[in-house]
């Protein structure tokens, strides 16, 4: 049950609230963050994500390949460049998403093969094949690194694209992987979120929008008409993150099945982490110390999320997100739609012109759904890695996240100025000199957490890769733009 409302609240503010239970969406104190669903007045409100899907490609014909059609290489939001070993592809990011107000946005690389998402892996990657050293084995890699945001690429002097790599490794692989770009509306650098510091005084302005053309709500004190895309809590072009279910289960070898109640789309986003000790959650997922790692695959079928564990028992910490690629519906249907299900009466705001059924797409509010919330942020500059070979840097921050399912997300920076771009958390397991003993790469980081605590685990100066072979020995290659910071979230959806 909630209770939904569209109007002043005690602070005779305009708004739109969603609180749980009975909680009066009226009278409820704003400071009171675990009873709301979601409100209009929070300063920093976290909307749907961009997603692209780039369509595979083994062998293309064609050196370049711009979008949209009739672009060239100064004007495409899109880019794609081409070798018999695949594809790379780069997004302008401002031309593609002018609603991304980030220049350096955090970012999400999924991967999928056959409609499954293979995200959560350990698996052994064979340097040797990269630099001639056949045979030499050089580490375990899980997750990340298979892109970045860069400020700028010497190709093409244009700031602020991420780039989505496909290496030949995994593309001979794995021939029906197709890999999944997502860009948050959330800064993946030193740069504070833009949402209001103060609230200006309401009066004589109009907080909310609500027609058959047009579905807007201002942030307190600001004039829909005249807000900046800061000043609003949404509109069609940057609607509510809500969230379709969320769980932390346990997952045995094989294949474990979560009900949601009702049919998921087969692109809906999904996010989740996986870890082995139920007093510690990680994020991306824990380093492992050998290949004997996690090996989880979970897609969507109906009602259900599954997930197939293909190597040990761990747990998983996973939220489904009320986000797919499918894009709007077309239709009449009015913004404002309320019916009975389940006993329940549901309200929902739609996008103007949507059709009688809905997608999520066009759903900006469902009072069944909470939205994620931005329970604490922040950025740290990363201390060069001064401890034994077997044990990271740890640096520690403190938030408080009583009463929500937290959820950490991150970015790791690197370089600076016109050269700074911000990568995908990425946990490498470095090896040298085939199985000897290893420890974080360089270009490493994972991050343990609780409700209270979270702990970022680096290792800035060590190399990022070591191979060995007969003519040379061990080598070591560091990464060309070595880790400076992290860019850190606390996300939150309220406990039942």
């Amino acid at each position: 049950m909630t209770t939904f409302l569209m109007g002043n609240d005690y602070e005779g503010l305009g708004c739109i609230k969603i609180t749980k239970g009975d909680y009066d969406a009226k009278t409820t104190n704003d400071s009171l963050r675990n009873r709301f669903y979601y409100s209009t007045k929070w300063p920093n409100q976290i909307t749907t994500p961009a997603i692209e899907v780039p369509p595979y490609v083994t062998t293309p014909s064609d050196q370049w390949l711009y979008r949209p059609v009739g672009a060239n290489k100064d004007t495409a939001e899109m880019l794609r460049s081409s070798s018999p070993a695949g594809a790379v592809y780069h997004f302008r990011g401002k031309q593609r998403w002018p609603f991304i107000r980030y220049d350096m946005p955090v970012m999400d690389v999924l991967e999928r093969t056959n409609g499954r998402y293979q995200q959560v892996r350990m698996t052994d990657r064979p340097f040797g094949d990269e630099y001639g050293s056949a045979g030499v084995r050089g580490g375990f890699v899980g997750t990340g690194g298979l892109g970045a945001w860069h400020r700028r690429r010497e190709l093409f002097i244009n700031p602020d694209y991420a780039t989505l790599d496909y290496s030949p490794q995994e593309i001979f692989a794995r021939a029906t992987e197709d890999r999944s770009l997502v860009v948050w509306n959330l800064p993946g650098n030193n740069t504070p979120l833009d949402g209001p510091t103060t609230t200006p005084s309401p009066t004589g302005k109009m907080a909310v929008q609500l027609n058959n053309t047009t579905a807007r709500v201002a942030k307190p004190g600001f004039d829909v008409r005249t807000a900046t895309p800061a000043q609003l809590a949404f509109d069609t072009s940057g609607r509510p993150l809500s969230v379709v279910a969320t769980g932390d289960i346990a997952l045995p070898a094989g294949v474990t099945t979560h009900d949601v109640g009702f049919v998921i789309p087969a692109d809906c986003f999904i996010e989740m982490s996986c870890y082995d000790d139920n007093a510690a959650i990680f994020y991306p997922m824990k380093l492992t110390g050998n290949n004997d790692g996690y090996g989880v695959e979970y897609w969507t079928d109906g009602t259900t999320l599954k997930f197939n564990n293909t190597q040990r028992a761990c747990r998983a910490r996973f939220i489904a997100f009320a986000v797919d690629p499918l894009g709007p519906s077309s239709g009449t249907n009015s913004p404002l739609r309320v019916f009975v299900s389940g006993g329940e009466v549901v309200t929902q705001l739609l996008r103007p012109g949507a059709a009688a059924t809905p997608r999520f797409s066009d759903i900006i509010l469902d009072t069944r759904r909470p939205v994620i919330q931005i329970l604490a942020d922040g950025y740290f500059d990363v201390p060069d890695h001064t401890g034994s070979w077997g044990t990271p840097t740890e640096t520690v921050v403190n938030y408080d996240a009583a009463g929500f399912f937290p959820y950490v997300k991150y970015m790791t920076v690197h370089g600076s100025g016109l050269e700074q771009e911000v990568r995908v958390p990425r946990v490498n397991r470095r090896y040298q000199n085939s199985l000897s003993t290893g420890g974080l790469s360089g270009d490493g980081s994972y991050c343990q957490y609780s409700g209270s605590t979270a702990r970022f685990y680096t290792a800035k100066g060590r190399p990022r890769y070591t191979y060995y072979n007969d003519s040379t020995g061990i080598t070591h290659r560091y990464d060309e733009k070595p880790i400076v910071g992290i860019r850190w979230f606390v996300l939150g959806i309220p406990n039942p």
